[in-house]
């Protein structure tokens, strides 16, 4: 059984699963804004790895 601190702990916005931060919320928004911008774009942009976008997008 997983207690509710545990269940809030993680979001789906978008399609995006993962711990409620900053990132996060900087990758919706340049995907609201391009739904289609690659992964490599959105990691320059956000000054992290691809590899960082591409898991917290598709967990």
């Amino acid at each position: 059984m997983i207690s509710t601190a545990a269940q809030s702990a993680k979001v789906k916005v978008n399609g995006i699963s993962s711990p409620d931060d900053d990132l996060n919320r900087k990758i919706v928004k340049l995907l609201q804004n391009d739904g289609r911008r690659p992964y490599k774009e959105i990691a320059n942009a956000l000054n992290v790895s691809e590899g960082t976008v591409r898991n917290r997008v598709q967990s």
